[in-house]
Protein backbone atom coordinates (compact mmCIF):
# COMPACT_ATOMS: atom_id res chain seq x y z
CA UNK A 1 0.00 0.00 0.00
CA UNK A 2 1.00 3.53 -0.87
CA UNK A 3 -0.25 6.49 -1.44
CA UNK A 4 0.94 9.93 -3.31
CA UNK A 5 2.31 11.38 -1.00
CA UNK A 6 4.08 7.70 0.41
CA UNK A 7 6.89 5.37 -0.18
CA UNK A 8 7.38 5.73 -3.81
CA UNK A 9 8.19 9.52 -3.67
CA UNK A 10 10.42 11.92 -1.08
CA UNK A 11 13.82 11.89 -0.24
CA UNK A 12 15.45 8.34 0.03
CA UNK A 13 18.05 6.34 1.86
CA UNK A 14 21.00 9.20 0.65
CA UNK A 15 18.83 11.98 2.22
CA UNK A 16 18.26 9.77 5.34
CA UNK A 17 21.66 8.64 5.69
CA UNK A 18 23.50 12.25 5.25
CA UNK A 19 20.39 14.01 7.75
CA UNK A 20 21.30 11.40 10.62
CA UNK A 21 25.23 11.61 10.01
CA UNK A 22 25.07 15.22 10.28
CA UNK A 23 23.45 15.02 13.87
CA UNK A 24 25.26 15.43 16.95
CA UNK A 25 24.21 12.44 18.66
CA UNK A 26 22.71 9.96 16.45
CA UNK A 27 25.82 8.39 15.41
CA UNK A 28 26.62 6.90 19.35
CA UNK A 29 23.16 6.44 20.04
CA UNK A 30 23.42 3.92 17.41
CA UNK A 31 26.58 2.57 17.79
CA UNK A 32 25.40 1.46 21.07
CA UNK A 33 22.51 -0.31 19.38
CA UNK A 34 24.83 -2.44 17.16
CA UNK A 35 27.36 -3.42 19.93
CA UNK A 36 24.37 -4.73 21.99
CA UNK A 37 23.33 -6.58 19.34
CA UNK A 38 26.68 -8.07 18.53
CA UNK A 39 27.06 -9.78 22.01
CA UNK A 40 23.72 -11.45 21.58
CA UNK A 41 24.03 -15.26 23.16
CA UNK A 42 23.95 -18.32 20.22
CA UNK A 43 20.53 -19.45 20.33
CA UNK A 44 18.82 -16.51 22.00
CA UNK A 45 16.50 -13.98 19.98
CA UNK A 46 16.51 -10.70 19.98
CA UNK A 47 13.80 -8.19 21.44
CA UNK A 48 13.73 -4.27 22.36
CA UNK A 49 13.65 -2.50 25.81
CA UNK A 50 11.82 0.42 25.19
CA UNK A 51 10.90 3.83 27.54
CA UNK A 52 7.51 3.57 25.70
CA UNK A 53 4.73 1.56 26.49
CA UNK A 54 3.65 -1.30 24.38
CA UNK A 55 -0.11 -1.25 23.10
CA UNK A 56 -0.32 -4.45 21.34
CA UNK A 57 -3.02 -6.78 21.97
CA UNK A 58 -0.44 -9.80 21.98
CA UNK A 59 1.37 -11.42 24.12
CA UNK A 60 4.41 -10.60 25.21
CA UNK A 61 5.62 -13.37 27.34
CA UNK A 62 8.39 -14.53 24.96
CA UNK A 63 10.55 -11.30 25.64
CA UNK A 64 11.85 -12.67 29.05
CA UNK A 65 14.02 -15.23 27.51
CA UNK A 66 15.19 -12.75 25.06
CA UNK A 67 18.33 -10.47 25.01
CA UNK A 68 17.05 -6.98 25.59
CA UNK A 69 18.37 -4.61 23.61
CA UNK A 70 17.74 -0.88 24.33
CA UNK A 71 16.47 1.47 21.95
CA UNK A 72 14.67 4.07 24.22
CA UNK A 73 18.06 6.94 23.64
CA UNK A 74 16.71 6.92 19.93
CA UNK A 75 13.87 9.39 20.37
CA UNK A 76 14.79 12.84 18.68
CA UNK A 77 13.06 14.16 15.56
CA UNK A 78 16.45 15.23 13.50
CA UNK A 79 15.18 17.49 11.20
CA UNK A 80 11.93 18.89 9.53
CA UNK A 81 12.49 19.70 6.09
CA UNK A 82 9.55 22.47 4.63
CA UNK A 83 10.73 22.19 1.14
CA UNK A 84 10.49 18.73 1.06
CA UNK A 85 7.88 18.18 3.18
CA UNK A 86 9.19 15.35 5.42
CA UNK A 87 10.89 14.81 8.80
CA UNK A 88 13.50 12.59 9.91
CA UNK A 89 12.89 11.29 12.85
CA UNK A 90 14.44 8.30 15.47
CA UNK A 91 12.42 5.01 15.87
CA UNK A 92 11.32 5.81 19.74
CA UNK A 93 9.76 9.40 18.24
CA UNK A 94 6.06 9.30 19.62
CA UNK A 95 3.77 10.77 17.28
CA UNK A 96 2.93 13.36 19.92
CA UNK A 97 6.40 14.62 19.02
CA UNK A 98 6.62 14.58 15.63
CA UNK A 99 2.91 16.63 15.85
CA UNK A 100 4.77 19.45 18.23
CA UNK A 101 8.19 19.71 16.40
CA UNK A 102 6.59 19.59 12.51
CA UNK A 103 3.84 22.35 13.52
CA UNK A 104 6.65 25.08 14.75
CA UNK A 105 6.95 25.22 10.50
CA UNK A 106 3.34 24.56 9.81
CA UNK A 107 3.20 20.92 9.29
CA UNK A 108 1.80 18.22 10.13
CA UNK A 109 2.65 13.96 9.96
CA UNK A 110 0.40 13.16 6.50
CA UNK A 111 -1.21 10.32 9.17
CA UNK A 112 -1.35 10.13 12.46
CA UNK A 113 -2.36 7.26 14.35
CA UNK A 114 -4.60 8.42 17.76
CA UNK A 115 -2.40 8.02 20.48
CA UNK A 116 0.51 10.71 21.29
CA UNK A 117 2.55 7.90 22.69
CA UNK A 118 2.94 5.44 19.41
CA UNK A 119 6.14 5.75 17.93
CA UNK A 120 7.88 6.39 14.20
CA UNK A 121 9.06 2.23 14.77
CA UNK A 122 6.39 1.02 16.48
CA UNK A 123 4.13 2.25 13.83
CA UNK A 124 6.46 0.78 11.07
CA UNK A 125 6.49 -2.62 13.01
CA UNK A 126 2.71 -2.92 13.66
CA UNK A 127 1.38 -0.57 10.86
CA UNK A 128 -0.94 2.47 11.76
CA UNK A 129 -4.68 3.73 9.86
CA UNK A 130 -6.18 6.56 10.64
CA UNK A 131 -8.85 9.64 9.15
CA UNK A 132 -6.56 10.81 6.36
CA UNK A 133 -5.55 7.47 5.23
CA UNK A 134 -8.24 7.28 2.40
CA UNK A 135 -5.95 9.98 0.84
CA UNK A 136 -2.56 9.02 2.09
CA UNK A 137 -2.86 5.41 3.02
CA UNK A 138 -1.51 4.17 6.15
CA UNK A 139 1.24 5.45 8.13
CA UNK A 140 4.08 3.10 6.18
CA UNK A 141 3.02 4.91 3.04
CA UNK A 142 4.30 7.98 4.49
CA UNK A 143 7.83 6.94 5.28
CA UNK A 144 9.77 7.21 2.32
CA UNK A 145 13.47 5.19 4.09
CA UNK A 146 14.48 3.41 6.56
CA UNK A 147 17.31 2.92 8.86
CA UNK A 148 17.45 -0.59 10.29
CA UNK A 149 20.25 -2.91 12.14
CA UNK A 150 20.23 -6.64 11.23
CA UNK A 151 21.03 -9.52 12.88
CA UNK A 152 25.08 -8.99 12.68
CA UNK A 153 24.58 -5.76 13.60
CA UNK A 154 25.31 -4.55 9.78
CA UNK A 155 23.65 -0.87 9.48
CA UNK A 156 21.44 -0.71 6.26
CA UNK A 157 19.27 2.05 4.95
CA UNK A 158 16.98 1.18 2.68
CA UNK A 159 14.19 2.51 0.16
CA UNK A 160 12.05 1.67 -2.59
CA UNK A 161 14.82 2.27 -5.44
CA UNK A 162 17.62 0.35 -2.89
CA UNK A 163 16.17 -2.88 -1.41
CA UNK A 164 12.49 -2.71 -2.77
CA UNK A 165 12.20 -6.56 -0.58
CA UNK A 166 13.51 -5.55 2.81
CA UNK A 167 11.91 -1.98 2.52
CA UNK A 168 8.24 -3.56 1.72
CA UNK A 169 8.76 -6.44 4.26
CA UNK A 170 9.71 -4.41 7.21
CA UNK A 171 6.32 -2.95 7.42
CA UNK A 172 4.54 -4.96 9.57
CA UNK A 173 6.84 -7.12 10.76
CA UNK A 174 7.22 -6.99 14.09
CA UNK A 175 10.49 -6.59 14.05
CA UNK A 176 11.15 -9.56 13.47
CA UNK A 177 13.66 -8.52 10.33
CA UNK A 178 15.81 -6.14 12.43
CA UNK A 179 15.29 -3.37 14.61
CA UNK A 180 14.17 0.15 12.71
CA UNK A 181 16.62 2.88 14.55
CA UNK A 182 15.14 6.01 12.47
CA UNK A 183 13.09 6.53 9.29
CA UNK A 184 12.16 9.64 6.58
CA UNK A 185 8.01 10.42 7.75
CA UNK A 186 5.94 12.19 4.93
CA UNK A 187 4.43 16.00 6.10
CA UNK A 188 1.65 17.67 4.79
CA UNK A 189 0.70 21.03 5.19
CA UNK A 190 -1.35 21.83 8.37
CA UNK A 191 -4.02 24.65 9.57
CA UNK A 192 -5.06 25.75 13.33
CA UNK A 193 -8.27 24.41 13.69
CA UNK A 194 -10.08 21.27 11.82
CA UNK A 195 -13.81 21.60 11.24
CA UNK A 196 -16.14 18.44 11.87
CA UNK A 197 -18.99 17.33 9.99
CA UNK A 198 -21.16 14.64 12.24
CA UNK A 199 -23.67 12.82 9.41
CA UNK A 200 -26.12 10.64 10.61
CA UNK A 201 -28.04 7.99 9.10
CA UNK A 202 -30.66 5.54 10.38
CA UNK A 203 -29.87 2.75 8.03
CA UNK A 204 -26.72 0.88 8.26
CA UNK A 205 -27.24 0.42 4.13
CA UNK A 206 -27.46 4.30 3.97
CA UNK A 207 -24.47 5.01 6.13
CA UNK A 208 -22.51 2.36 4.14
CA UNK A 209 -23.48 4.04 0.88
CA UNK A 210 -22.40 7.83 1.80
CA UNK A 211 -18.99 5.83 3.25
CA UNK A 212 -18.79 4.73 -0.38
CA UNK A 213 -19.46 8.11 -1.92
CA UNK A 214 -16.87 10.36 0.50
CA UNK A 215 -13.49 8.44 -0.13
CA UNK A 216 -11.26 9.87 -1.96
CA UNK A 217 -13.08 12.73 -2.31
CA UNK A 218 -12.63 16.05 -0.82
CA UNK A 219 -12.89 16.15 2.54
CA UNK A 220 -9.37 15.41 4.13
CA UNK A 221 -10.49 13.27 7.30
CA UNK A 222 -13.11 10.50 7.18
CA UNK A 223 -14.16 7.74 9.76
CA UNK A 224 -17.27 6.60 10.99
CA UNK A 225 -19.36 5.00 13.93
CA UNK A 226 -21.69 2.18 13.72
CA UNK A 227 -23.70 2.45 17.26
CA UNK A 228 -26.52 -0.43 15.29
CA UNK A 229 -27.89 -1.73 12.45
CA UNK A 230 -30.31 1.73 12.71
CA UNK A 231 -27.69 4.19 13.93
CA UNK A 232 -24.45 5.52 12.28
CA UNK A 233 -22.16 8.47 12.26
CA UNK A 234 -19.99 9.28 9.38
CA UNK A 235 -17.45 12.26 10.37
CA UNK A 236 -16.18 14.57 7.80
CA UNK A 237 -12.98 16.89 8.70
CA UNK A 238 -10.97 19.50 6.79
CA UNK A 239 -8.43 21.88 8.29
CA UNK A 240 -9.51 25.16 8.11
CA UNK A 241 -7.91 28.49 10.11
CA UNK A 242 -10.76 29.85 12.27
CA UNK A 243 -14.16 28.64 14.07
CA UNK A 244 -17.23 30.41 11.79
CA UNK A 245 -19.80 30.86 14.82
CA UNK A 246 -21.99 29.83 11.42
CA UNK A 247 -21.44 26.49 11.39
CA UNK A 248 -20.66 25.36 15.02
CA UNK A 249 -18.59 25.75 18.36
CA UNK A 250 -15.25 25.04 19.48
CA UNK A 251 -15.05 21.72 21.31
CA UNK A 252 -12.13 20.44 23.13
CA UNK A 253 -11.97 16.67 23.43
CA UNK A 254 -9.00 16.30 26.39
CA UNK A 255 -11.40 18.46 28.98
CA UNK A 256 -11.77 15.82 32.01
CA UNK A 257 -15.27 14.60 32.20
CA UNK A 258 -16.93 15.74 29.26
CA UNK A 259 -18.70 13.31 26.93
CA UNK A 260 -15.57 11.14 25.04
CA UNK A 261 -15.39 11.07 21.25
CA UNK A 262 -18.24 8.65 20.29
CA UNK A 263 -21.13 9.81 22.59
CA UNK A 264 -19.81 13.27 21.40
CA UNK A 265 -20.35 12.31 17.27
CA UNK A 266 -24.18 10.93 18.50
CA UNK A 267 -24.74 14.71 19.96
CA UNK A 268 -23.82 16.54 17.69
CA UNK A 269 -25.50 14.61 14.93
CA UNK A 270 -28.29 14.97 16.35
CA UNK A 271 -28.42 18.75 16.39
CA UNK A 272 -29.63 19.42 12.72
CA UNK A 273 -32.95 17.29 11.28
CA UNK A 274 -32.90 16.88 7.59
CA UNK A 275 -35.51 19.37 6.14
CA UNK A 276 -34.93 21.55 8.49
CA UNK A 277 -33.73 25.37 8.02
CA UNK A 278 -30.14 24.71 9.28
CA UNK A 279 -26.71 26.79 9.67
CA UNK A 280 -24.84 26.64 7.13
CA UNK A 281 -25.94 25.26 3.02
CA UNK A 282 -23.18 23.76 2.37
CA UNK A 283 -24.38 21.19 5.42
CA UNK A 284 -27.62 21.03 4.65
CA UNK A 285 -26.53 19.90 0.80
CA UNK A 286 -24.07 17.50 2.05
CA UNK A 287 -26.53 16.21 4.14
CA UNK A 288 -29.03 15.89 1.26
CA UNK A 289 -26.73 14.23 -0.91
CA UNK A 290 -25.40 11.79 0.93
CA UNK A 291 -29.18 10.85 2.71
CA UNK A 292 -28.43 11.51 6.10
CA UNK A 293 -31.05 12.04 8.97
CA UNK A 294 -29.51 14.54 10.86
CA UNK A 295 -26.22 16.73 11.41
CA UNK A 296 -23.64 19.36 13.13
CA UNK A 297 -20.85 20.58 12.78
CA UNK A 298 -18.03 21.72 15.60
CA UNK A 299 -14.34 22.96 15.19
CA UNK A 300 -11.65 21.10 16.99
CA UNK A 301 -7.75 22.46 17.55
CA UNK A 302 -5.50 20.23 15.45
CA UNK A 303 -3.43 18.50 17.82
CA UNK A 304 -7.17 18.26 20.48
CA UNK A 305 -7.94 16.57 17.05
CA UNK A 306 -5.54 14.22 16.37
CA UNK A 307 -5.85 13.19 19.86
CA UNK A 308 -9.47 13.19 20.09
CA UNK A 309 -10.24 9.72 20.98
CA UNK A 310 -7.26 9.25 23.64
CA UNK A 311 -9.37 10.23 26.75
CA UNK A 312 -11.38 7.38 26.80
CA UNK A 313 -8.59 5.27 25.23
CA UNK A 314 -11.12 5.13 21.52
CA UNK A 315 -14.03 3.86 22.95
CA UNK A 316 -13.21 0.55 25.42
CA UNK A 317 -13.12 2.38 28.86
CA UNK A 318 -17.34 2.56 28.52
CA UNK A 319 -17.18 -1.02 27.24
CA UNK A 320 -14.84 -2.14 29.80
CA UNK A 321 -16.62 -0.65 32.47
CA UNK A 322 -20.17 -1.67 31.30
CA UNK A 323 -22.32 0.77 33.11
CA UNK A 324 -23.56 2.97 31.14
CA UNK A 325 -25.83 4.44 33.63
CA UNK A 326 -22.05 5.95 35.40
CA UNK A 327 -20.62 6.72 32.03
CA UNK A 328 -23.15 8.77 30.36
CA UNK A 329 -22.56 11.38 32.62
CA UNK A 330 -20.20 13.56 33.75
CA UNK A 331 -19.21 12.94 36.99
CA UNK A 332 -18.78 9.26 36.17
CA UNK A 333 -16.48 9.71 33.18
CA UNK A 334 -14.36 12.24 35.78
CA UNK A 335 -14.29 9.03 37.84
CA UNK A 336 -13.49 6.62 35.57
CA UNK A 337 -10.70 8.60 33.73
CA UNK A 338 -9.08 10.20 37.27
CA UNK A 339 -8.40 6.27 38.04
CA UNK A 340 -6.89 5.24 33.97
CA UNK A 341 -7.49 7.29 31.36
CA UNK A 342 -4.68 8.50 28.90
CA UNK A 343 -2.26 5.85 30.40
CA UNK A 344 -2.03 2.83 29.39
CA UNK A 345 -0.15 1.32 31.83
CA UNK A 346 -2.85 2.13 34.33
CA UNK A 347 -5.35 0.74 32.15
CA UNK A 348 -4.17 -2.20 32.37
CA UNK A 349 -3.30 -2.18 35.93
CA UNK A 350 -7.11 -0.96 36.73
CA UNK A 351 -9.41 -2.75 33.70
CA UNK A 352 -6.85 -5.39 32.59
CA UNK A 353 -6.81 -4.07 28.92
CA UNK A 354 -3.85 -7.42 28.08
CA UNK A 355 -5.86 -9.46 30.19
CA UNK A 356 -3.82 -9.66 33.66
CA UNK A 357 -5.72 -8.56 36.69
CA UNK A 358 -3.89 -7.47 40.08
CA UNK A 359 -7.39 -9.23 42.28
CA UNK A 360 -7.36 -12.09 40.44
CA UNK A 361 -3.92 -13.65 39.30
CA UNK A 362 -5.68 -16.64 37.50
CA UNK A 363 -7.78 -14.03 35.28
CA UNK A 364 -5.69 -14.40 31.91
CA UNK A 365 -5.54 -12.70 28.52
CA UNK A 366 -7.47 -15.94 27.10
CA UNK A 367 -10.07 -15.63 29.97
CA UNK A 368 -10.55 -12.24 28.05
CA UNK A 369 -10.73 -12.72 24.78
CA UNK A 370 -13.67 -15.26 25.60
CA UNK A 371 -16.02 -11.79 26.70
CA UNK A 372 -13.71 -8.39 24.99
CA UNK A 373 -12.89 -8.29 21.56
CA UNK A 374 -9.43 -6.05 20.39
CA UNK A 375 -9.30 -6.79 16.76
CA UNK A 376 -8.90 -4.64 13.30
CA UNK A 377 -10.43 -6.18 9.98
CA UNK A 378 -10.25 -4.88 6.19
CA UNK A 379 -12.66 -4.85 4.24
CA UNK A 380 -12.68 -3.34 0.48
CA UNK A 381 -15.64 -0.47 0.63
CA UNK A 382 -18.67 -2.53 -1.47
CA UNK A 383 -18.23 -5.08 0.98
CA UNK A 384 -18.48 -2.82 4.61
CA UNK A 385 -22.29 -3.65 4.96
CA UNK A 386 -21.56 -7.34 4.89
CA UNK A 387 -19.02 -6.74 7.36
CA UNK A 388 -21.34 -4.73 9.40
CA UNK A 389 -24.01 -7.41 9.52
CA UNK A 390 -21.96 -10.18 10.48
CA UNK A 391 -20.37 -8.86 13.33
CA UNK A 392 -23.26 -7.80 14.46
CA UNK A 393 -24.99 -11.16 14.40
CA UNK A 394 -21.91 -13.39 15.66
CA UNK A 395 -19.83 -11.29 17.71
CA UNK A 396 -22.50 -8.37 18.46
CA UNK A 397 -19.48 -5.75 19.70
CA UNK A 398 -20.81 -2.00 19.26
CA UNK A 399 -19.70 0.65 18.60
CA UNK A 400 -17.80 -0.65 15.29
CA UNK A 401 -14.78 1.91 14.25
CA UNK A 402 -14.92 2.73 10.66
CA UNK A 403 -11.42 4.05 8.54
CA UNK A 404 -11.28 4.03 4.90
CA UNK A 405 -7.74 3.52 3.56
CA UNK A 406 -6.53 3.85 -0.13
CA UNK A 407 -4.13 0.77 -1.71
CA UNK A 408 -2.46 2.71 -3.95
CA UNK A 409 0.15 -0.79 -5.04
CA UNK A 410 1.33 -4.20 -3.95
CA UNK A 411 3.70 -3.99 -1.47
CA UNK A 412 5.01 -6.42 1.30
CA UNK A 413 3.76 -9.41 2.35
CA UNK A 414 1.70 -7.49 5.42
CA UNK A 415 0.89 -5.01 3.74
CA UNK A 416 -1.05 -6.20 0.51
CA UNK A 417 -3.70 -8.77 -0.58
CA UNK A 418 -2.43 -11.89 -1.43
CA UNK A 419 -2.66 -13.11 -5.07
CA UNK A 420 -5.36 -15.85 -4.26
CA UNK A 421 -7.50 -13.18 -2.16
CA UNK A 422 -6.98 -10.83 -5.42
CA UNK A 423 -7.94 -13.95 -8.26
CA UNK A 424 -11.41 -14.14 -6.30
CA UNK A 425 -11.87 -10.44 -5.56
CA UNK A 426 -10.33 -8.52 -8.63
CA UNK A 427 -11.76 -5.12 -7.19
CA UNK A 428 -9.24 -5.03 -4.51
CA UNK A 429 -6.52 -4.86 -7.34
CA UNK A 430 -4.87 -1.33 -6.76
CA UNK A 431 -5.69 1.61 -6.46
CA UNK A 432 -8.25 0.83 -4.27
CA UNK A 433 -10.51 1.83 -1.07
CA UNK A 434 -10.42 -0.37 1.94
CA UNK A 435 -12.13 0.19 5.61
CA UNK A 436 -10.59 -0.57 8.41
CA UNK A 437 -13.11 -1.97 10.99
CA UNK A 438 -11.85 -1.39 14.60
CA UNK A 439 -14.29 -4.10 16.55
CA UNK A 440 -12.88 -3.26 20.56
CA UNK A 441 -15.93 -4.18 22.88
CA UNK A 442 -17.21 -6.76 24.68
CA UNK A 443 -19.41 -9.48 22.67
CA UNK A 444 -22.58 -10.09 23.88
CA UNK A 445 -23.62 -12.22 20.96
CA UNK A 446 -25.07 -15.49 23.23
CA UNK A 447 -23.57 -18.24 21.18
CA UNK A 448 -19.97 -15.87 20.96
CA UNK A 449 -17.27 -18.16 20.73
CA UNK A 450 -13.88 -16.70 20.10
CA UNK A 451 -11.57 -18.87 18.27
CA UNK A 452 -14.52 -20.59 15.80
CA UNK A 453 -16.03 -16.66 15.41
CA UNK A 454 -12.85 -15.11 14.83
CA UNK A 455 -11.31 -17.73 12.70
CA UNK A 456 -14.64 -17.55 10.55
CA UNK A 457 -14.27 -13.63 10.29
CA UNK A 458 -10.77 -13.65 9.24
CA UNK A 459 -11.62 -16.22 6.66
CA UNK A 460 -14.44 -13.78 5.72
CA UNK A 461 -12.33 -10.78 5.22
CA UNK A 462 -10.98 -9.19 2.03
CA UNK A 463 -7.42 -8.80 3.22
CA UNK A 464 -5.57 -10.57 6.19
CA UNK A 465 -4.01 -8.35 9.02
CA UNK A 466 -1.92 -8.45 12.00
CA UNK A 467 -3.87 -5.73 13.37
CA UNK A 468 -4.77 -7.66 15.75
CA UNK A 469 -4.49 -11.37 17.06
CA UNK A 470 -4.37 -13.82 14.37
CA UNK A 471 -6.47 -16.84 15.00
CA UNK A 472 -5.31 -18.33 11.96
CA UNK A 473 -3.68 -21.79 11.93
CA UNK A 474 0.01 -22.15 11.17
CA UNK A 475 -0.92 -23.58 7.76
CA UNK A 476 -4.12 -21.01 7.11
CA UNK A 477 -1.79 -17.98 8.34
CA UNK A 478 0.75 -19.42 6.03
CA UNK A 479 -1.62 -19.56 3.22
CA UNK A 480 -3.45 -15.86 4.01
CA UNK A 481 -0.02 -13.66 3.39
CA UNK A 482 2.43 -14.11 0.69
CA UNK A 483 5.49 -14.59 2.83
CA UNK A 484 8.27 -16.20 -0.17
CA UNK A 485 9.69 -13.42 0.62
CA UNK A 486 9.65 -12.64 4.38
CA UNK A 487 10.64 -16.28 4.63
CA UNK A 488 13.98 -15.75 2.62
CA UNK A 489 14.65 -12.45 4.22
CA UNK A 490 14.61 -14.03 7.45
CA UNK A 491 16.82 -16.79 6.04
CA UNK A 492 19.88 -14.92 4.61
CA UNK A 493 19.69 -12.16 7.26
CA UNK A 494 20.23 -14.27 9.86
CA UNK A 495 17.05 -13.24 11.81
CA UNK A 496 15.64 -16.96 11.56
CA UNK A 497 18.43 -17.38 14.59
CA UNK A 498 18.38 -13.43 15.69
CA UNK A 499 14.46 -12.71 15.91
CA UNK A 500 11.54 -13.88 16.96
CA UNK A 501 9.21 -15.51 14.02
CA UNK A 502 6.33 -13.36 13.32
CA UNK A 503 3.89 -16.76 14.51
CA UNK A 504 5.46 -15.70 17.92
CA UNK A 505 3.88 -12.73 17.79
CA UNK A 506 0.69 -13.12 16.71
CA UNK A 507 -0.73 -15.94 15.32
CA UNK A 508 -2.90 -17.53 18.58
CA UNK A 509 -4.70 -20.34 17.75
CA UNK A 510 -3.81 -23.40 19.72
CA UNK A 511 -6.35 -26.08 18.30
CA UNK A 512 -5.37 -27.97 21.69
CA UNK A 513 -7.14 -25.68 24.00
CA UNK A 514 -11.02 -26.56 24.14
CA UNK A 515 -13.40 -23.91 23.26
CA UNK A 516 -15.20 -21.68 25.55
CA UNK A 517 -18.05 -19.72 25.48
CA UNK A 518 -18.60 -16.09 27.10
CA UNK A 519 -17.66 -16.20 30.91
CA UNK A 520 -20.79 -14.71 33.17
CA UNK A 521 -20.58 -11.73 35.06
CA UNK A 522 -16.81 -11.58 33.62
CA UNK A 523 -16.33 -8.01 35.55
CA UNK A 524 -16.81 -9.74 38.77
CA UNK A 525 -14.19 -13.09 37.59
CA UNK A 526 -11.36 -10.34 36.45
CA UNK A 527 -11.65 -8.89 40.02
CA UNK A 528 -11.99 -11.56 41.94
CA UNK A 529 -15.10 -11.36 43.51
CA UNK A 530 -17.25 -13.94 41.35
CA UNK A 531 -16.39 -16.57 44.32
CA UNK A 532 -17.02 -14.45 47.24
CA UNK A 533 -19.70 -13.49 46.25
CA UNK A 534 -21.48 -16.58 44.92
CA UNK A 535 -20.54 -18.27 48.50
CA UNK A 536 -22.64 -15.36 50.28
CA UNK A 537 -25.58 -15.55 47.50
CA UNK A 538 -25.33 -19.58 48.53
CA UNK A 539 -25.29 -18.34 52.18
CA UNK A 540 -27.95 -15.99 52.02
CA UNK A 541 -30.38 -18.77 50.25
CA UNK A 542 -29.58 -21.23 52.74
CA UNK A 543 -30.37 -18.86 55.49
CA UNK A 544 -33.46 -17.76 53.51
CA UNK A 545 -34.44 -21.04 52.84
CA UNK A 546 -34.02 -21.93 56.56
CA UNK A 547 -36.06 -19.02 57.80
CA UNK A 548 -39.14 -20.51 55.21
CA UNK A 549 -39.29 -23.65 56.92
CA UNK A 550 -39.27 -21.73 60.25
CA UNK A 551 -42.42 -19.69 59.85
CA UNK A 552 -43.82 -22.90 57.69
CA UNK A 553 -43.03 -24.78 61.12
CA UNK A 554 -44.15 -22.21 63.44
CA UNK A 555 -47.62 -21.98 61.83
CA UNK A 556 -48.51 -25.72 63.04
CA UNK A 557 -46.92 -25.90 66.04
CA UNK A 558 -49.03 -25.11 69.44
CA UNK A 559 -46.25 -22.35 70.35
CA UNK A 560 -45.69 -20.74 67.28
CA UNK A 561 -42.17 -19.79 65.91
CA UNK A 562 -41.22 -19.51 69.37
CA UNK A 563 -41.92 -22.97 70.06
CA UNK A 564 -40.62 -24.50 67.26
CA UNK A 565 -37.42 -22.34 68.27
CA UNK A 566 -37.54 -24.00 72.03
CA UNK A 567 -38.19 -27.71 70.45
CA UNK A 568 -35.06 -27.48 68.43
CA UNK A 569 -33.44 -26.79 71.28
CA UNK A 570 -35.04 -29.32 73.55
CA UNK A 571 -34.01 -31.68 70.66
CA UNK A 572 -30.13 -30.39 70.14
CA UNK A 573 -29.85 -30.52 73.85
CA UNK A 574 -30.95 -33.98 73.81
CA UNK A 575 -29.19 -34.53 70.71
CA UNK A 576 -25.55 -34.05 72.92
CA UNK A 577 -26.52 -35.67 75.66
CA UNK A 578 -26.72 -39.31 73.49
CA UNK A 579 -23.80 -38.31 71.91
CA UNK A 580 -21.77 -37.52 75.61
CA UNK A 581 -23.41 -40.98 77.01
CA UNK A 582 -21.96 -42.62 74.22
CA UNK A 583 -18.63 -40.99 74.58
CA UNK A 584 -19.10 -41.91 78.19
CA UNK A 585 -19.66 -45.17 77.62
CA UNK A 586 -16.64 -45.65 75.45
CA UNK A 587 -14.16 -44.16 77.69
CA UNK A 588 -15.43 -45.97 81.30
CA UNK A 589 -14.67 -49.17 79.23
CA UNK A 590 -11.08 -48.47 77.99
CA UNK A 591 -8.35 -49.98 80.49
CA UNK A 592 -6.84 -47.02 83.13
CA UNK A 593 -10.01 -44.07 81.60
CA UNK A 594 -11.08 -42.20 84.30
CA UNK A 595 -14.66 -40.83 84.72
CA UNK A 596 -16.07 -38.09 84.07
CA UNK A 597 -17.01 -37.50 87.79
CA UNK A 598 -13.46 -37.73 88.66
CA UNK A 599 -11.93 -35.57 86.84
Amino acid sequence: MAAAHGSTHGPGAGYLRAALEADAHHGSKLAAVVRRVRTRPAGVKISMRKATKSHTPHGKDFKRSCHLVDVGPLDSVVSIDPDRLVAVCEGRVTIEQLVDAAAKHGLVPAVIPEIHDFTVAGLINGLGIETSSHRYGGFFDTVTAMEVVLASGEVRHVDLASDKDLFDSLFGSYGTLGIVTAATVGLIPGKPLVRTRYLRFDSLHAYCEAMKAVVGGSHLFIEGFVFSLTDAVLMLGDFVDEVDPSEGELWDPTVRGKEWIHQHARTVSSQLKAGAVVRGDSLAGEMAALGACSAGTDFMGTKHYFFRSERSWLWTLEAFVGFKELTDTEWGRKMVEDRAAGDYAKMDAVFGFAGGSANNPSWSSDDLERVFVQQDTIWHVSNLEKGCRWVAEHIGVWPLWHCPCRVERRAGPFTSVPAAKLALNSFLEPPAYVVDMGIYGEATAPDFRVRRDMRKLQALMDAPTTFGNVYLSPEEFESAFDLTVYRRLRRELGAEDAFPSIETKVVVYDASKPELGRIPLWRLEREGLLVPLKRAAAATAVAAVAGIALLVAGSRHDGGVTGVLRDCADGLRAAAGSVWAAVSGVAAEAPGAESPSSS
